[in-house]
Formats: C-alpha cells, sequence, structure tokens
C-alpha cells in the first residue's frame, strides 16, 4: 500500500544524506533518453528520493517492477484511465516524501503540459522549489537505447519502438516558461550534474539551469 511504499523510500533515503530543504524535481523527456539512468546517478550523489511511473504503474497492479504487463501501447496499464491513476499515485507519494523534508524527483516521460503543472502546482501548493530535469539526444539513440533496453530485459519500463513513435506524434514541447525552469541535459554521452548538485544547495536560488 502507499504507507509501506512511503516507509521503504524514507527508509532507502536515510541511507544518504538527508538534505537541508524539500525540493521537487520532475524529468522530462522521451523513451530511452536517459531520464532513469540520469536519476539514478541524481540519487546516489545526492540522497534524494525517485519515484519512478513505470515501477509505481506496475505496483498499482500487484506487479513485479521488472514483470511484464502485455499492455500494448495505449491500452491496459497504458490506457489514458490508468495512467490518470498512476500520475495520481506518484503526487500522493511525492507530497508525503516532500512533507517529510526530502527531495523528490519524479521520474516520468512528462510529455504532456498538464501532467508537469500538475506537478508544479504541488510544489507551488507546500511553496518548495520546483524544477524540469529535459532530457535530450540524437533520434537515432533513443532507438539504439530502446532496443538494447527491450533485449537485456533489466528495466521497469515497457516502451518499445511503438510507443517511442506515439510520443514523437503527440508530445507537447516545454514552453518558454518551462524552459525557464529547466535543466537541459544531453544524455548522448556523459552528463555533469553538478548543475543540478549546485542548485539543490540553494533551491531556493531564482537562478534555474544551464
Amino acid at each position: 500500500n502507499t504507507e509501506s511504499d512511503l516507509a521503504n523510500y524514507i527508509q532507502l533515503a536515510d541511507k544518504y544524506t538527508r538534505p537541508t530543504r524539500p525540493a521537487l524535481l520532475i524529468t522530462h523527456g522521451l523513451s530511452g533518453s536517459g531520464k532513469s539512468w540520469l536519476t539514478q546517478a541524481l540519487l546516489e550523489a545526492t540522497g534524494m528520493i525517485r519515484l519512478r511511473s513505470d515501477v509505481e504503474r506496475k505496483r498499482l497492479t500487484g506487479l513485479a517492477p521488472l514483470a511484464p504487463s502485455d499492455s500494448a501501447p495505449g491500452a491496459g496499464l497504458y490506457n489514458a484511465e490508468f495512467t490518470q491513476r498512476t500520475f495520481t499515485r506518484l503526487e500522493d507519494l511525492a507530497r508525503q516524501v516532500l512533507r517529510a523534508g526530502y527531495v523528490v524527483v519524479v521520474d516520468a516521460t512528462f510529455t504532456k503540459r498538464s501532467e508537469r503543472k500538475r506537478f508544479r502546482q504541488l510544489a507551488h501548493s507546500l511553496a518548495i522549489p520546483f524544477r524540469i530535469i529535459h532530457c535530450e539526444t540524437d533520434i537515432e539513440i533513443l532507438y539504439q537505447r530502446i532496443r538494447a533496453r527491450q533485449a537485456e530485459g533489466r528495466d521497469a519500463s515497457e516502451a518499445g519502438l511503438s510507443v517511442l513513435e506515439l510520443q514523437l506524434e503527440n508530445q507537447e514541447p516545454l514552453d518558454k516558461n518551462e524552459l525557464n525552469e529547466a535543466f537541459i541535459m544531453d544524455t548522448t554521452d556523459s552528463v555533469d550534474l553538478s548543475p543540478i548538485k549546485l542548485w539543490l544547495k540553494n533551491p531556493n536560488s531564482p537562478d534555474a539551469a544551464s
């Protein structure tokens, strides 16, 4: 249930150095853009708590993170109704963890502006800083990474090439205001996390990212 999951997240975070103040970050990027890899590096470096949509979506049905749901793109666990349930769960978990005083990063594609607005409003309602981590790379690399991920079968994401095609057709890019609060991260090769780590030391700074 949500309470036990929350306790597990906080227990994990306590293994690291507890941040001095809460903040909320969300990722933005297509499947294969390096969101989960980048946020994994961040949580190991900073002790923030990560909430993954791929994991929480499956937990709603009792599936283990690596278990296949056998859902077609846009159907089953990925239809509009279940996606809304997933984001409601992510929002509820994020709210509780933030109130406990931790930094939270929500790892999802966030291709819809309404989804991003929902979490920005959550941060504002709690009077805490908010930022977007935008991950990008060349389209060819997206395809390569997705093929490799599917072949390995060791990740909670079930997004295949057909899902990527849908995202490319339907994504809502960051607008001007969102870009002003975004860290733009090129994940083609190694990624410099220092801008995010520096911001976390003073998240109330008006400067966003670079």
